[in-house]
């Protein structure tokens, strides 16, 4: 067995980005390449140093080269094919200098490795047994990564796959995950593709394909897609690839959902046929909502009119905006938590009163001066003086206190 160890410094200048003279191949075995497998690929912190591990089995040849802009360490495995448990993407955490990893079948003999870095960085290349490492400077310590664990994680999450046709685009991989997303009512299928210069007409085929869904794009849409989708539900995925593309998507009556530009798509609400709904309101007053309401009408068509004899809405909409209209209404017609406070006073007399801290004077047209609440006499301006008890209350003024039942307006205190 042969071992390998070199050390290259990764240079930023451009000729470097031509590195066919960096390339240099040595035997892994004495046998020679043709039957190889890249069973894994990790990354790991060793003693202030990242350190990342293919894992290979069989004859295998290994070429390293540096692009740069951003700063890449590349590797090709000459010989060997990449092995169905190895190729859980990695998760984009920074660890060790590292910003992404990146490996796939090349060619049908080449296993291609693509380490991108923050920055560019001396390393060394070793093989040793049935792996070949490849170690850097780490400033910090950091969590190990491995394809392995990834895809035994990715694979306890996931559904039976469904296969995605993109036209020439590479293969699918979707999950059903058990995570819902914030903005969905119900899980959504996840999907992993990478575009390269696709047509935008085969990748929403391939979505509707992937999501079941039947979805029309508009006979003026041309582009070309070239991006890479991790893991993201399909929606998701979806509503961001039309707008790289400047494009919308609209879901109309019966579930079909069309593409195209947004004024394209504001011109057919246009002529789409109106529909009025009645929504009754049972917490909130319909008056409170319907400025509301009226902020998420289709502009120019859409209306809104509160019927506050029935508590109601009366909502004019396009066809395939009224039901989400309805429902959003429902989601602001809570019932609002409220505290209800109810006390109940069978026999005190004043001293009772005063125990719990309540004081009163009673005052009519006989007895109008007292000693708690101070009153001005009307003749002469001046404050009766409180040293001086004055009782006259006839039977009219104490019966007319028992048998109270106007409102006072302002009062100080209410008892129920």
């Amino acid at each position: 067995m042969t071992g390998l160890y070199r050390k290259i410094l990764i240079a930023t200048a451009h000729s470097l980005i031509f590195g066919a003279s960096l390339a240099v191949a040595t035997p892994a075995r004495g046998e020679g390449p043709g039957g190889g497998e890249v069973t894994a690929v990790s990354l790991a912190p060793s003693a202030g140093k990242a350190e990342v591990v293919i894992a290979v089995r069989g004859a295998v040849d290994v070429r390293d080269f540096v692009l740069a802009a951003p700063d890449r360490l590349v590797l090709d495995v000459v010989g060997a094919t990449l092995s169905e448990a190895a190729p859980a993407l990695y998760d984009g955490v920074k660890r060790g200098g590292v910003l992404n990893l990146r490996y796939s079948q090349f060619r049908p003999d080449v296993v291609r490795i693509v380490i991108e870095l923050d920055a560019p960085k001396a390393y060394e290349v070793d093989r040793r047994g049935e792996s070949i490492r490849i170690t850097f400077g780490a400033e910090q310590g950091f969590k190990t990564w491995s394809s392995v664990q990834a895809h035994a994680e990715l694979v306890a999450d996931e559904a039976p796959a469904r296969a995605i046709p993109v036209g020439k685009s590479p293969e699918v991989k979707p999950s059903l995950s058990r995570a819902t997303a914030v903005s969905y009512a119900r899980e959504e299928p996840r999907l992993t593709v990478n575009w390269d210069r696709a047509s935008i007409a085969d990748v929403v085929a391939g979505f509707a394909a992937f999501s079941g869904r039947t979805i029309i794009i508009g006979k003026d849409v041309k582009g070309e897609v070239t991006a890479e989708v991790k893991n993201q539900p399909w929606p998701m995925a979806f509503q961001a690839i039309l707008a790289s593309q400047g494009l919308s998507a609209q879901e109309m009556a019966g579930g079909i959902i069309r593409v195209d530009a947004p004024g394209v798509l504001s011109a057919l609400d246009s002529l789409e046929p109106l529909e009025t709904s009645v929504v009754r309101i049972n917490y909130a007053h319909a008056g409170t909502l319907e400025k509301t309401v009226e902020s998420i009408l289709t502009k120019g068509r859409g209306r809104v009119v509160a019927d506050t004899g029935s508590n109601s809405l009366i909502i004019t909409d396009t066809r395939s905006r009224v039901a989400n209209v309805t429902d959003f209404v429902r989601g602001l017609d809570i019932r609002t938590p409220q505290l209800s406070i109810q006390a109940k006073i069978i026999f005190v007399d004043r001293t009772d009163i005063e125990e719990l801290g309540i004081k009163y004077d009673l005052g009519d047209r006989n007895q109008f001066f007292n000693k708690l609440v101070q009153r001005r006499n009307p003749a002469d301006g001046n404050t009766y003086d409180r040293n001086v008890n004055v009782i006259n209350l006839g039977g009219n003024s104490v019966a007319a206190i028992g048998n109270a039942d106007a409102s006072i307006a302002g009062s100080a205190l209410d008892l129920i």
